[in-house]
């Protein structure tokens, strides 16, 4: 209401109202839905005032009539879609009216040209428009429907956005009043644009400072319409510095550019790469942006960049980290001196760092390393944390140095007349006991005296008594044994000289045996002249302990005893205590070089042994000393002495000289072979006891052998020297060929030359004959050359050998076996499968060597586009370059079927324009007529024989055409139709006729009554058709009035 009521119950409080004033209140009321039609609503109104008289009141009445409201609502989905997409269409409808609506009917118009219906959901499919039939609607009802359509193919549409228009509409027979909600359109739109996208990737990552970044840009269209002028950009940040680009990039003003893309279709793909390399600002990462654009309005922008953030670090490491030193020891030193500079690290953006020791080795530069490997650690760190550590190792030795043994003495020669002797059976070796231990008669034992009661030595098994091990060999004596007594031995000695006794001492390790072992070493001229050398102590935890005495042989004391005494051992048994073994004694003839070793790492132990050799005359022996001294790390040195009394070496004499002589020599003859010469002993100035023994070595073959020939010269006292002779024998002479030898040859390739058959003879036995043969390929198959090969080889492998080459050359053509013709064809241009077969077929050739190869040289000449010929030409050409005759098929493809006339030509009847129709004449005959034609094998061309209408009334008129359908090859089709211009419409009254009205004459007024209907009463017509028009009327007679 307006204006509104003053209270709820639609009054209304009005201001107060002057005499002759008026106001208005305008109500608007909304009828219920459930109002039956036909209903009569009135509506009351009263006025009243204060001070007026009376109030007044006044009514009005309205019929109410019911009428149905259809309202329709629709919807299509996807919106946008694209090309091929299904569109799903929903109708929603509704009766808002207040009366039933019956035989209600939905129309929707859908546009064929971009729609086709795929599923109709019922509903009638006119090829335009959709029909549903509803049943009746009540008031308030509702109901929904749907259908699909598919968008159609990209070629029914242009670049850009098209708007398909869909127009739906609701009917009912009952009679509406609304109509403004009974239609509705929805409008899809179809976008064929492009949408490029642009990713970025960077190899390495994480990448070094100055080292190379490669960056790969990847650009797709992935939208339905193609890209136009695409421009590649990569703007590049600051600490990124531009190295190269690919594809024609080029760089300006911090930015890389490619050339444009002209085009880029639908699901393309480009790659464009470029290389960067990043400075020190660039650390800890940069963000690098690559655009991509093009000029035609995309779907999607928000693709067109891609941006990529890369680990830039910086690179930490040492400069001059040293290698690895293996090193050999220092002369002289346990260890080598090892120098080595401290290593600096360098980062990429920071320079170069102080680098710390972490090994902890404390070796330092300039030391002397130890033996072994010592391991030098540094490490520097940045100011990003970033730590790089050096290692190295220093490797000293092994200790290969050996141990020096100093004051050697000479060899001595003490021909045939002095005496030197050592100690005999030292280790008591001698006899072999078989139980752990044994008292022995001193007698029976190599050697050895005993001052005993009993005369008796006691000898003890290695390991089975309290588990002491012997110190040499496998047994060792006690000097508290069975029965307490000393151990001596006597020989001769040199007066003034020195010698040197050697033992090992070891305690008796049983229970009772409380003390220390104490024994002593006398010496003198005989037993009952003694003097003592010293005494000497075994614990219990010094094992064997090794004692060395020098003693100088006084003047004139030619035999010399060595006494061995037990002087304390167990205290509650005599009998326990002081075990002995590897007693030596050695002579040296000047005092003052007793041996002893050295070493650069420390000795472990030098020892002395002994071999004595008896010389074949009485008192004649030889002993050999060593000296062994070993190292710490077992390195091992060796000094011997040797020691001549007597005639212990055998005489000397000059060997001839190995010789070698042929087969056919006598290897016995010494004259060939050669004698002894030079003979000399150092005893014996007549020794010539001479001989010789052969000992022959079977060779390769039979004729080839070794003779071993050993001379023995021996003196007086049997001592003999030995020398060996090599006589080599051997054949050495090839074996000669019998027969003519075959010389070189140069023949055709298909020539078959024939093997000769060659013997041989040999000077010192038989001889045989092998034969080879080896093919050298030419420059081709044709060509080649035969290497044959007799080889005579004797028993021994000597050899003859003969070659023959023959070279095979191809000088021959190969030939057609495909007869000329035989694969010419015919075929009808509408069969393929002819002249498939035709062209699958090809000619056969051979040659006499060798593989070939077929060359095709097609040629097609167009009569028309189903009628040409095809000639196609083939050379044979073998492995040699030789070619053949060329081959020659011809196939002829002919079009003799004339086109079918699909769809004849329509007549058509047109109305006559006063013109000629000529825009719907030319029209038909552009038509041909409506007619359609095919053809088999090229496409139509259509002419007719139009030549003018034929010449009815005003422009009217009718003609016969024939429409001719021809192929490219002259084969036509016609058919007929005619064009028809008739006149069905009248003349146009341009002006329509007047009334005339005269004053009678009395005459009839027939000259004014004919003027008037001879000019039609003043009325003009025109006709489209016909430019003459024929006037008539209906005059019979005037009415009769009066007069």
């Amino acid at each position: 209401a307006t204006p509104s009521p003053t209270t709820g119950d639609n009054i209304w409080v009005l201001p107060p109202l002057a005499g002759g004033d008026f106001t208005k209140i305008e109500v608007n009321v909304l009828v219920d839905m459930g109002v039956p039609n036909g209903t009569l609503l009135t509506n009351y109104v009263l006025a009243d005032a204060t001070n007026a008289d009376d109030a007044d009141d006044t009514s009005t009445t309205t019929l109410i009539e019911s009428y149905p409201d259809l309202d329709i609502q629709k919807t299509g989905l996807p919106n946008p879609a694209f090309p091929n997409d299904i569109v799903t269409y929903t109708i929603n409808y509704a009766n808002l009216g207040n009366l039933t609506a019956k035989n209600v009917e939905i129309t929707d118009d859908y546009d064929e040209n971009y729609l086709s219906i795929t599923n109709p959901n019922g509903a009638t499919d006119n090829g335009n428009t959709l029909v549903f039939t509803l049943p009746d609607l009540a008031p308030g009802a509702s109901g929904s429907l749907s259908y699909e359509a598919q968008i159609n193919s990209k070629a029914s549409f242009s670049g850009g956005t098209t708007l398909v228009n869909n127009t739906a509409q609701i009917v009912t027979s009952t009679t509406e009043i609304n109509f403004n909600n009974n239609e509705v359109t929805e409008i899809i739109s179809v976008t064929l644009l492009p949408d490029l996208t642009i990713t970025l990737t960077a190899s390495p990552e994480p990448a070094p400072v100055n080292q190379a970044i490669t960056y790969t840009l990847t650009i797709t269209n992935i939208g339905n319409y193609r890209s136009e002028n695409v421009l590649i950009e990569n703007i590049l940040p600051a600490g990124l510095n531009f190295v190269s680009a690919t594809d024609g990039g080029t760089f300006n003003a911090g930015t890389i550019t490619w050339p444009i893309v002209p085009t880029m279709h639908i699901v393309d793909v480009l790659t464009r790469t470029f290389i960067a390399s990043p400075d020190c600002s660039a650390v800890p990462s940069v963000t690098n942006t690559a655009t991509v654009s093009n000029d035609i309005l995309e779907t999607d922008y928000t693709n067109n960049s891609a941006s990529l953030l890369s680990t830039i670090e910086s690179d930490l490491l040492f400069i001059d980290c040293p290698i690895d030193q293996n090193l050999p020891m220092d002369t002289g030193v346990c260890g080598a001196v090892a120098n080595f500079i401290t290593p600096t690290a360098k980062d990429d953006c920071e320079g170069a760092i102080p680098a710390v020791r972490t090994d902890g080795s404390g070796f330092n530069s300039g030391d002397l390393f130890p033996e072994g490997t010592t391991t030098i650690s540094f490490s520097a760190t940045n100011s990003n944390g970033q730590t790089v550590n050096c290692s190295f190792d220093i490797t000293v030795g092994p200790d290969t140095e050996l141990p020096v043994i100093h004051d050697v003495p000479a060899d001595v020669t003490l021909e045939c007349s002095d005496c030197i002797q050592a100690f005999e059976n030292n280790d008591f070796e001698e006899p072999a006991i078989s139980g752990s231990w044994a008292s022995i008669l001193a007698s029976d034992i190599s050697g050895w005296s005993t001052t005993a009661v009993d005369n008796r030595i006691e000898i003890q098994k290695s390991g089975k008594i309290e588990g002491v091990v012997s110190y040499s060999g496998n047994q060792h004596a006690e000097l508290n044994g069975n029965n307490v007594g000393d151990f001596y031995q006597e020989f001769c000695t040199v007066p003034t000289t020195t010698v040197q006794i050697s033992f090992a001492h070891h305690k008796r390790m049983s229970g009772s045996n409380t003390s220390d072992d104490i024994m002593e070493v006398l010496t003198g001229p005989d037993i009952g002249n003694l003097s003592s050398l010293g005494l000497f102590t075994a614990t219990a935890t010094s094992g064997w302990s090794i004692h060395t005495i020098d003693f100088p042989i006084p003047a004139g004391q030619s035999s010399t005893v060595f006494v061995f005494r037990a002087i304390q051992g167990a205290p509650a048994n005599t009998t326990l205590g002081n075990l002995i073994d590897d007693i030596n004694v050695i002579t040296l003839f000047d005092a003052t070089n007793i041996p002893y070793a050295t070493d650069n790492c420390g000795v472990e132990s030098l020892s002395l042994s002994e071999i004595k050799t008896d010389g074949n005359c009485s008192n004649d022996y030889r002993i050999d000393r060593t000296w062994t001294a070993i190292d710490l790390a077992g390195n091992t040195s060796i000094a011997t002495q040797t020691l001549i009394v007597g005639d212990v070496i055998g005489p000397d004499f000059t060997l001839p000289a190995d010789i070698t002589i042929s087969c056919t020599e006598n290897p016995l003859d010494t004259t060939l072979t050669g004698n002894i010469s030079n003979l000399t002993d150092n005893c014996d100035p007549s020794a010539d006891d001479i001989a010789y023994s052969d000992i022959i070595t079977a060779g390769s073959c039979p004729n080839n052998y070794t003779i071993t020939r050993t001379w023995t010269l021996t003196d007086h006292c049997s001592n003999s020297t030995s020398k060996t002779q090599v006589i080599t024998v051997e054949d050495i002479i090839a074996p000669q060929f019998v027969e003519a030898l075959p010389t070189d040859q140069t023949v055709d390739c298909s020539t078959i030359v024939a093997t000769e058959t060659l013997t041989a003879t040999d000077n010192c036995g038989s001889a045989t004959v092998s034969y080879t043969e080896s093919i050298n390929p030419g420059a081709c198959t044709g060509t080649y050359t035969s290497v044959r090969t007799w080889t005579a080889e004797d028993e021994c492998g000597n050899t003859a050998i003969h070659t023959q080459t023959i070279q095979f050359e191809d000088n021959t053509a190969p030939i057609w076996t495909t007869l000329a013709g035989d694969l010419d064809r015919t075929v009808e241009c509408s069969d393929p499968t002819d002249f498939d077969n035709a062209m699958a077929l090809e000619p056969i050739a051979s040659d006499d060597c060798g593989t070939i190869t077929i060359n095709e040289q097609p040629e097609i000449v167009g009569v028309c586009d189903g009628g040409y010929t095809v000639t196609r030409t083939w050379i044979a050409t073998d492995d040699c370059a030789n070619e053949s005759t060329v081959f020659t098929q011809i196939i002829t493809v002919e079009d003799t079927t004339p086109p079918v006339i699909t769809t004849s030509a329509s007549d058509i009847t047109v109305e006559c324009d006063g013109a000629g129709n000529t825009i719907e004449l030319n029209n038909w005959l552009d038509t041909d007529g409506g007619a359609e034609a095919s053809d088999n094998c090229s496409i139509v061309n259509w002419t007719n024989d139009f030549g003018s209408l034929s010449d009815l009334c005003g422009e009217t008129g009718s003609v016969t055409v024939t429409f001719t359908a021809t192929d490219n090859c002259g084969n036509f089709a016609s058919t007929s139709a005619s064009f028809t211009i008739t006149d069905s419409s009248p003349p146009n009254i341009d002006t329509a006729a007047d009334d005339l009205t005269v004053e009678c004459d009395g005459s009839g007024n027939i000259t004014e009554r004919n003027n008037w209907l001879n000019a039609n009463g003043g009325a003009t017509a025109s006709d489209v058709c016909d430019g003459t028009i024929v006037w008539t009327n209906d005059f019979t007679a005037l009415s009769d009035d009066c007069g």
